[in-house]
């Protein structure tokens, strides 16, 4: 064998220039590719995990809501049910006492069952955006000196209240248009969403427009109280 001929032979083999920057051109383009599709995918995820949260929050805000409008009763002596708007419910709650009642063996303090609620809508007072929802408790109602806990239950969510006085929905209560005394309304609807409601749009067009969370929770003493006056 020539030298020539092994030469010619090694130099087949062997990697050109061009073709050492093509391959690595090649992996630094699949690498980016990858890298690409692997950023998509955890911001995808956050963005999942974090509307996941969010709707969470919004359920059990809910369930909670439901849970304390469903007790709803009426303070006779007060004559005082149930106020509201479409911002704003204020409601009077019937309780159990506390646990501590029943175990605890030494002195123990008086407690009321019945208790004043109150839900309300925060709005930006130069924006017009929503801040959330704001729960207070006062725990005795017939008191000089009220102790009212407040609490800030989520951020940026818009919240409305509705009514129903047995023939229609009605954005205010008591209904002026109800003449029947009627304390408590036969349900209240709960609507909750991410997106503000723009100035001047009615809650029909806005809940057509942006398809909020809704639920109509119904009133069981109201029922029973209007059943009693027929």
């Amino acid at each position: 064998m020539t030298e020539a001929t092994v030469a010619s032979r090694s130099g087949a083999k062997a990697f050109t220039l061009l073709e050492v920057v093509l391959a690595i051109a090649l992996v630094v383009l699949l690498m980016g590719v990858l890298m690409g599709f692997y950023m998509y995918a955890m911001n995808l995820r956050a963005e999942i995990t974090g509307q996941a949260d969010l709707y969470m929050q919004q359920r059990m805000i809910m369930d909670m809501m439901t849970r304390e409008l469903r007790c709803a009763n009426i303070h006779n002596h007060l004559q005082l049910g149930l106020e509201g708007s479409t911002s704003e419910v204020r409601f009077i709650r019937a309780v159990l006492p506390a646990r501590e009642v029943w175990e605890d063996e030494g002195p123990r303090v008086a407690q009321c069952d019945l208790q004043l609620l109150a839900y309300r809508a925060i709005v930006d007072e130069e924006t017009g955006e929503p801040r959330g929802l704001e729960r207070s408790c006062q725990r005795v109602i017939i008191t000089e000196q009220p102790d009212v806990e407040s609490e800030e239950l989520c951020s940026q969510w818009f919240v409305a209240f509705r009514y129903y006085n047995g023939d229609s929905w009605v954005e205010q209560w008591p209904d002026n248009e109800q003449a029947s005394g009627q304390l408590l309304p036969n349900a209240v609807e709960i609507i909750m969403g991410l997106d503000a409601c723009p100035e001047g749009m009615e809650l029909d067009e806005y809940i057509l427009r942006f398809n909020p969370a809704r639920r109509i929770v119904h009133l069981p003493v109201a029922s029973a109280a209007s059943e009693g006056r027929e």
